[in-house]
């Protein structure tokens, strides 16, 4: 527009270049213009970032700055601070715990480094992933479904999956599998996270045990969409936890852990094998357990098969 105005063109000659209104030319002429210099495209620009620039409340509240800094120098969260003052304000909401990161974030925050009082200390704020509230895999079962006698371990064959992944092996992964009563584990090497792929290994490893297999229980990852595969071919239920509740299999996810002692997720797969993951799961497998009175997960198991029990004692 600058280089226009000198050109001689008036301002609706310059509108209809720029193709907008002659009325957008004269407001920013009007509004960024200096008495001295004229219209100046840099002073227009700075000038438009001035105004754009919002004022947090904590920076036009000095009370309230002091006291939000006061807590975060004590180790309290923002929305520990947040809370706390809704609290002391008889439920009025004094300021929104957004509003606080968004302070330790600005240009200001960052420059007094307020965010190592934070307990991650992040330079940036890492923004949360969308959490999908419909499921991808088709014909699900709650687990809310599941039997009381279940849940609350009466009844022996009942089992849970799960796939641990690794930082450093790609799309390598294991399948884990724990009978919920004798605390049984079993570990597969997995290729790939394809549903398919994964539905073959389970069944291939369970299809020895299957008269003891009266169900299973996922998450609600999609690799084990293929659930109803497995279903049919192992002549067992198939049941799913709520998204973003794997507690709610706490078997397999406590064996998991003991993995994973062994297998920490950097753990480079490119050096491991079935026999290695064998050997690991053998040694859990063979070790006693205090909610097994001290027997071992495989001896509590070939009491069950042996004697034909299904009924927990």
């Amino acid at each position: 527009m600058c280089s226009l105005r000198k050109a001689g063109l008036n301002q609706s000659q310059i509108a209809k270049q720029l193709t907008v209104h002659r009325s957008t030319i004269s407001r920013e002429l009007a509004r960024n213009s200096n008495q001295r210099l004229g219209y100046v495209p840099l002073l227009a620009d700075n000038r438009l970032k001035t105004r754009r620039q919002r004022r947090t409340k904590l920076l036009s509240d000095k009370s309230l700055k002091t006291y939000v800094l006061s807590k975060l120098e004590l180790g309290w969260s923002p929305e520990q601070i947040a809370g706390r003052l809704k609290r002391e304000h008889g439920g009025e909401t004094k300021i929104c715990h957004e509003t606080i990161y968004a302070y330790i974030y600005s240009s200001y925050g960052i420059r007094n480094r307020w965010h190592i009082h934070l307990r991650r200390k992040k330079l940036w704020r890492t923004p949360r992933a969308s959490r999908q509230t419909r499921s991808k895999i088709p014909n699900r079962v709650s687990i809310h479904e599941r039997s009381q006698a279940v849940n609350e371990r009466r009844v022996f064959g009942h089992w849970e999956g799960d796939l641990m992944l690794f930082g450093r092996s790609g799309s390598v992964n294991l399948i884990t599998l724990r009978e919920r009563v004798s605390r049984l584990m079993i570990a597969l090497y997995n290729p790939s996270k394809h549903a398919k792929t994964t539905a073959d290994k389970i069944i291939q490893a369970l299809w020895a045990k299957r008269r003891w297999v009266n169900s299973l229980t996922f998450d609600d990852g999609s690799e084990f969409c293929a659930h109803e595969t497995m279903a049919s071919c192992l002549q067992a239920r198939t049941y799913f936890c709520d998204p973003y509740k794997s507690y709610q299999k706490g078997a397999i996810e406590n064996g998991n852990k003991q993995i994973r002692i062994d297998l920490p997720r950097d753990v480079d797969f490119a050096y491991l094998n079935q026999r290695h993951v064998n050997h690991l799961v053998e040694r859990l497998n063979n070790r006693p357990m205090k909610c097994l009175d001290y027997q071992t997960p495989l001896e509590v198991f070939e009491f069950y098969t042996q004697t034909g029990h299904e009924e927990v004692a």
